[in-house]
């Protein structure tokens, strides 16, 4: 069972590491996934073995929570924390600017006091997630930015009573100005920084909630003559909801009374409202213009197209690509390596000046300064506000490595049918090639075959001839995959299908009916045969046209240094044609569907980068065989399940989009860490050399966080 938990106080990146670690030792536990971006944990067990209480208790006991909490509700917290943490450091702040013993004399005491009491109250009671956390995960042997904070404030604090004691009741004036300055500005400006962290990370998240507040909490439904209000969650299949005017579609099902405009904007992008009737399908999240509609159930509420896309979206979010793993492991070692820096530093500078005071505040400094949490929301961040903009636009990444993939693909393999062409194909042309036969027989036979077949070519068929003519009775019906269809009419064979059907039964074509043939094809047609007995005695030409964004993506997809193929089972005359029309200079005709994996099998071994587009069963082998494997999602639910990108609405123009839109994360992702190591390559020595005081460096420390979250929000523009 997967079940996906919301953690409380996930501050960097060595919490991802540090839950997975912890959570992985327990028994029948197959896989977790953590997320700083989403402070969550997708955690993959048996159910049948392991509680989900246990898992929550081993989270617990490593000093995080497992919540229902909104990021909005966190974002408060850290609000009102810092609100009152800045009531208590201000006076600290004011007083440290003036010298408290001159102007106050033997008032100073009482001055002293306050401030003292006012830091602890801001580091212990303000600040106690952060020592909470430390003291849980050094039970377990573990260390994160809590780690950091709470031995830099503690250090600070301890020095704080230490100085106040000895001045006060050994009559040893000691300084401690600088140690509560700095422990009060810490904790102020490192929960100001969570603020602003989570603020960000809640924008980050945006296009999801907008995909959940489209989902309706309750519906109208029909039982026994009355309607009757039930949650979603009650509604199964089979059920008759009723939807009226300005409402959304609650699931996805089947019109059976009613007709109505109904905006699909939220799923097809176009702003025209399209109008529907009896018989036609409806999706979840759509809005009801004018009328009244009863809608068949379909699909249960959790298996809609609209919580399909959402289940993606949060997958990917969950996801972490090559990239992050290498970051969780750095990130796993960074803390005791700070650490380590810190007493280097502390034995250098007490040694060298032989002040303890100072040596105390340069290895905070260095402490604080260190910045954990960049690194880790480098990534998952990034990829929160990638997956949520291609939502928005109706691109669905599965997964953080599909990212990765993208930014390498130098070849895009389309499979023509429904992915650059409208997969509709219709009846063009109807030609009698016997003087005996008429076209309304040649029309009769073919619709007749074709009724009992789903190909598409044969659903053209069978709709064009619907009210044209009546069926006749055949038998011995067979459908001969690829080829077309075979059956005995009056005691003759019958075939309706390919060049490759006629091959096989040793049927010839003549010259003149070549050359017939030839015609079509140079329009883009596609030519079935229709043959009685052993004679060809007609022809059916159907055109698929180019979807009318076809070429606009192609062409950028060129300029932006990308090939494009295209592979057809159809003819090389009808697929030559197709191409030239859409500017394709690389194409392959006549590919059976095993045939498809295998062109992109070569490709791959010319040191390509291939990514294949596809919509129908037949291109799952050549999905699966690709580096980048790209579903058109209004194909079949195997070549969606196989794809890697979803492009909802079926355009090519979203395979241009899908992949600059993995670039360009992909960038983001390598500018946040870049950001991230060379602020802490370069701040950490920074503050060894005591350039920056504690309370500059706990600045410097939220900024790192907030500019990674900033500069990750730059997808969605």
């Amino acid at each position: 069972m997967k079940t996906t938990l919301q953690i409380g106080w996930m501050h960097c990146a060595s919490c991802s590491t540090i839950i997975e670690k912890w959570v992985s030792k327990l028994s029948w536990i197959q896989s977790v996934s953590a997320n700083l971006a989403t402070n969550s944990a997708t955690i993959d067990y048996d159910d049948q073995t392991l509680w989900l209480n246990e898992i929550i208790q081993q989270i617990n006991k490593i000093g995080y929570t497992v919540t229902e909490e909104s990021n909005t509700h966190e974002t408060k917290n850290y609000l009102t924390s810092f609100i009152y943490s800045a009531i208590c450091t201000l006076p600290i702040a004011t007083m440290m600017f003036v010298n408290r013993h001159e102007i106050l004399g033997d008032h100073a005491f009482w001055s002293d006091s306050i401030l003292l009491l006012l830091t602890t109250i801001n580091v212990i009671i303000l600040g106690r997630r952060f020592h909470v956390g430390m003291v849980k995960k050094a039970q377990q042997g573990q260390t994160n930015m809590d780690t950091l904070i709470s031995i830099g404030t503690g250090v600070a604090i301890i020095y704080s009573w230490f100085a106040y004691i000895q001045t006060y009741a050994f009559g040893t004036p000691t300084d401690m100005g600088h140690f509560l300055m700095g422990a009060s500005f810490i904790i102020t400006f490192i929960l100001l920084g969570k603020y602003f962290e989570t603020k960000t990370k809640g924008q980050a998240s945006q296009a999801i909630q907008k995909l959940l507040q489209l989902q309706e909490k309750e519906a109208i439904i029909l039982r026994d003559g009355q309607e009757v209000t039930l949650p979603i969650q009650e509604i199964v299949i089979g059920d008759t909801v009723i939807v009226r005017a300005g409402d959304k579609v609650p699931v996805d099902g089947t019109i059976i009374q009613g007709k109505s405009d109904i905006d699909e904007a939220m799923l097809t992008g176009e702003s025209i409202p399209v109008t529907k009737s009896t018989d036609d399908e409806v999706y979840t999240g759509t809005i009801i213009i004018n009328g009244t509609l009863h809608i068949h159930v379909t699909t249960a509420s959790d298996q809609t197209m609209l919580a399909k896309i959402i289940d993606v979206v949060n997958t990917a979010q969950a996801d972490k690509p090559p990239i992050q793993k290498l970051v969780d492991t750095i990130s796993s070692y960074f803390v005791w390596g700070v650490l380590a820096v810190a007493v280097i530093t502390f034995i250098a500078w007490y040694l060298s000046t032989g002040d303890l005071s100072q040596a105390m505040l340069i290895m905070i400094s260095a402490i604080v300064i260190a910045c954990p949490c960049a690194m880790g929301l480098a990534t998952p961040v990034a990829i929160m506000v990638a997956s949520g903009k291609g939502a928005s636009q109706w691109v669905l990444i599965k997964s953080g490595e599909t990212l990765e993939k993208s930014k390498n693909i130098d070849i895009v393999v389309f499979d023509k049918t429904g992915t650059l062409t409208e997969g509709k194909p219709q009846v063009t042309d109807v030609i009698a090639l016997e003087t005996s036969q008429t076209k309304d027989h040649i029309l009769t036979l073919g619709s007749t075959l074709s009724k009992n077949s789903h190909h598409p070519l044969s659903q053209a068929v069978t709709q064009y001839t619907d009210d044209l003519v009546d069926m006749i009775q055949i038998h011995d019906f067979q459908e001969i995959s690829w080829h077309g269809l075979r059956a005995v009419y009056e005691w003759e064979s019958v075939l309706f299908g390919n060049r490759k059907l006629l091959a096989s039964q040793w049927v010839t074509i003549s010259d003149e009916i070549q050359q017939q043939v030839t015609t079509l094809q140079e329009q883009g047609k596609t030519v079935n045969f229709l043959v009685q007995g052993d004679v060809i005695i007609g022809l059916i030409g159907l055109l698929d046209t180019p979807k009318p964004d076809a070429i606009h993506a192609i062409q950028w997809l060129q300029k932006m240094g990308i090939d494009v193929v295209m592979i057809s089972g159809d003819t090389t005359k009808t697929v030559q044609a197709i191409a030239q029309q859409i500017g394709i200079q690389q194409y392959y005709a006549e590919v059976l569907p095993d045939g498809k994996a295998d062109i992109i099998r070569q490709l791959q071994e010319q040191g390509n980068v291939v990514a294949f587009v596809g919509d129908g069963i037949n291109d799952a082998p050549a999905l699966a065989q690709s580096n980048l494997a790209i579903g058109m999602g209004q194909g079949s639910d195997i070549a969606i399940e196989t794809a890697e990108i979803i492009l909802v609405q079926g355009s090519p123009t979203k395979v241009l989009e899908s992949i600059t839109l993995a670039r360009k994360t992909y960038k983001i992702i390598k500018e946040n860490l870049f950001r991230a190591f060379a602020y802490n390559t370069i701040l950490i020595p920074i503050a060894a050399l005591w350039f920056l005081a504690p309370m500059y460096a706990s600045i410097a420390m939220s900024l790192s966080s907030v500019s990674v979250v900033l500069n990750s929000l730059r997808i969605r523009r």
